[in-house]
């Protein structure tokens, strides 16, 4: 089975990932989770969640089709969303609701996945208000060229919504213009989900 995910930090570019059997591992403990925590779920209402990642006190990036209603192609208000950073059975490192949602200019919520449409799959949200440095620190984004090769993804997902879990190991398969194929092990609610490179 193959889902379209946008994956972003040390990457920041859209992807498609191909589920297979992995080393996906659920961060169980609170030290486990400690250098995770500025990936978090991103509640919508009552309508589902993806991940998002912390990239500066008052933003967080996640994928563009999560801020659109799948049905009708309206968007969200930012009122619809809670950040919840670290989030691990029930509790959350920080915990802050949107105040500004951007989505990439080049995405369009009714268009069929494509290459083209998948490479615009990405979203901004501003914090009510920031994150200090002393609670969390946000990820860096990489800027470099992305090689094929191992990655890692830290996400939520169907099933395992509760905590993040983290597959230390997938790999980085093949680029389609700007879309890069992957084959870590995602789900309904990975989308927005961090790529890191390793």
């Amino acid at each position: 089975m193959k889902h379209w995910i946008t994956p972003f930090l040390l990457c920041l570019c859209a992807g498609f990932a191909q589920a297979q059997s992995t080393d996906l591992k659920r961060l169980e403990t609170q030290n486990e989770a400690r250098g995770w925590q500025a990936v978090g779920r991103l509640d919508i209402g009552n309508r589902g969640f993806c991940s998002g990642t912390l990239i500066a006190p008052d933003l967080v990036l996640t994928a563009a089709h999560c801020v659109y209603d799948r049905t009708t192609g309206a968007a969200y208000s930012p009122k619809d969303f809670i950040f919840r950073a670290g989030l691990r059975d029930g509790k959350a490192a920080a915990e802050r609701r949107i105040a500004a949602i951007a989505a990439h200019d080049g995405y369009t919520p009714s268009e069929p996945l494509s290459v083209k449409n998948v490479s615009h799959d990405v979203a901004l949200l501003r914090l009510s208000s920031p994150i200090p440095f002393s609670e969390m620190d946000p990820f860096s984004l990489h800027t470099d060229v992305v090689k094929k090769g191992p990655v890692s993804v830290v996400s939520y997902g169907k099933g395992r919504a509760d905590a993040q879990s983290r597959q230390r190991n997938c790999q980085m398969t093949d680029r389609q213009s700007d879309v890069l194929i992957f084959d870590c092990d995602v789900t309904f609610g990975s989308s927005g989900a961090p790529v890191f490179c390793t």
